[in-house]
Formats: C-alpha cells, sequence, structure tokens
C-alpha cells in the first residue's frame, strides 16, 4: 500500500527556462523582422505615392516659371489628374504664346509695310517709349524719352491743336480716339509732316477713371504735304497763266459740271472764277 506517499524529482531551474527563452527570443526575433519588413514596405510605398506628387509638384513649379513641362502618367488616379490638367495647361500656353507671337508678327509686318510707327507714353515713369518705324519717322536716335523732352519735338504753331487732341484722348467721359495732322522739328532740325492717332488707357478703379496711358501711331506725311503743296502752287501758277489769256477757258468733266475757268471767261458772266467751277454748263 502506498497511500500517503510522496514523489518528488529534482530539476535545474535553468533546464526549464531555457526552452521558453529560446521561445521568446524567436518570437522577438520575429516580431523584430516583421517590423523592419514593415518600414520596409512603409518606405517603398511612400516612394512610389510620393514620386508622381513630386512629378506633378514641379510640373506645377514649371508652368509658373513659364519653363517646359514635363509629366510621366502615374498609376494613382488622382495624381495623375493633376499632373495630366498641368501638362494640358502647359500645351495651352504654349499654343497660347505662339498664336500671339504670330499675330504680332504679322501686326508688326502690317505696320512696317504701312510705314507705321507706334509710341506709348507711360504717365506714372514720365517717359514715352517708341518702337524703331516711329524712331524713323521722327528722327530719334533712341527709343524712350521723357514726356517732356517728346513735347519739344512739335512745332511751336501746331502744339496747340496737338494739346487740344491729347485732351480729347485722355477725357475719360468721351473715350475717344484723337486725331491730327501737325509739324514737327526732328532733333536735327528737319521739319516733317505727320498723322498722329492716339488712345488712352484708363486705371478703372479709381474715381473718376484716370488715365495711365496714351497709346498712339505715327504716320509720315511729308511727301504727300509736299506734292499737295506743289499741286496747289501749279494750280496757281495755271490760273494766273489763264486769266492773262487774252481767250475764253473753260473746263468741263464728264457730267458737264466746270472744273475750270478763266477770269475773262467769269468777267463774261459778270462773276469770279469760284462762283462758276463746280456747276452745270
Amino acid at each position: 500500500d502506498f497511500s500517503g506517499w510522496r514523489t518528488a524529482a529534482w530539476v535545474p531551474l535553468a533546464d526549464l527556462e531555457a526552452p521558453w527563452r529560446q521561445v521568446w527570443l524567436a518570437l522577438a526575433t520575429v516580431a523584430v523582422l516583421a517590423f523592419a519588413m514593415s518600414l520596409l514596405a512603409a518606405a517603398s510605398l511612400g516612394r512610389w505615392i510620393a514620386r508622381p506628387i513630386v512629378d506633378a509638384a514641379s510640373a506645377a513649379a514649371a508652368l509658373g516659371r513659364d519653363d517646359p513641362v514635363g509629366y510621366a502618367p502615374s498609376a494613382i488616379a488622382e495624381v495623375n489628374v493633376v499632373g495630366t490638367a498641368l501638362a494640358a495647361a502647359a500645351e495651352q500656353r504654349r499654343q497660347a504664346e505662339g498664336a500671339l507671337k504670330d499675330s504680332e508678327r504679322r501686326l508688326r509686318l502690317a505696320l512696317d509695310i504701312a510705314a507705321i510707327g507706334h509710341h506709348e507714353a507711360d504717365f506714372a515713369a514720365g517717359t514715352v517709349a517708341f518702337d524703331e518705324q516711329a524712331m524713323a519717322i521722327l528722327g530719334l536716335s533712341t527709343s524712350v524719352m521723357s514726356i517732356e523732352e517728346s513735347w519739344k519735338l512739335a512745332h511751336p504753331d501746331d502744339r496747340g491743336v496737338i494739346e487740344d487732341a491729347v485732351e480729347v484722348a485722355l477725357d475719360p467721359a468721351a473715350r475717344q480716339t484723337a486725331a491730327t495732322e501737325h509739324r514737327i522739328f526732328r532733333p536735327d532740325g528737319e521739319l516733317r509732316w505727320i498723322h498722329w492717332r492716339g488712345r488712352a488707357v484708363f486705371d478703372e478703379t479709381a474715381t473718376p477713371p484716370r488715365p495711365v496711358r496714351l497709346v498712339g501711331v505715327v504716320m509720315d506725311l511729308t511727301d504727300r504735304k509736299r506734292a499737295e503743296e506743289a499741286l496747289a502752287q501749279s494750280k496757281q501758277q495755271l490760273q494766273l497763266v489763264a486769266d492773262h489769256a487774252p481767250v475764253l477757258i473753260a473746263q468741263c468733266d464728264a457730267h458737264l459740271r466746270y472744273k475750270f475757268v478763266n477770269q475773262r471767261y467769269a468777267d463774261l458772266f459778270g462773276c469770279r472764277p469760284a462762283d462758276i467751277v463746280g456747276r452745270h454748263a
């Protein structure tokens, strides 16, 4: 009968703890490896997500600098939408800039063919800027001068006419294109006739709107004016010769309207030649 007996076995504690330490060490190793793998995966995912975002940001920066925009399509739909929109905006800007340059070239060509110069007065800066054609017409050696200096080009007898035209152009209530034909003295002293047209640009935020720029064009009329003067002198000489001729002289057009009569012909009707010219024979 073994009732009441007790059995005891002695095992060293180190032998009991060793397996558990190995288990815990293995678990810790797995946990560390899992954490490292998760960090590596997160970094890779972050780079995968960040790269198209950085590309989109670079595209936006290039668009802001007016630089060429390059964007490679991304697998991330949301970012791809932004990048594609930026690339499309850059292409639209490029096309618009090309169209604007084309328009400017055509305008410049038209102005050159018509021998029309362009100038722009900036009232805030107190200066006037001239293009090459305007410089050639006005005989200038500089493309920018003060507004005060530009007034010195005007013929003294025509300055009042010019001032009246400029006043009309600068009137915010009228908003009209002003025009004059007047004389100028080039810096070298040569007298020239020009046709000028100008219109003001207003600051609409001011009350009342105030002119900030005056944009104008100039055309050289000197040759035309000289031809008109030569024609007028020729007519005067012809009239003088005809008036002293001992015969009646008259000229009519195809509709039998008088174009010219001499004094002797007018004396026949007891009037002046000017009273007959323009009437039917």
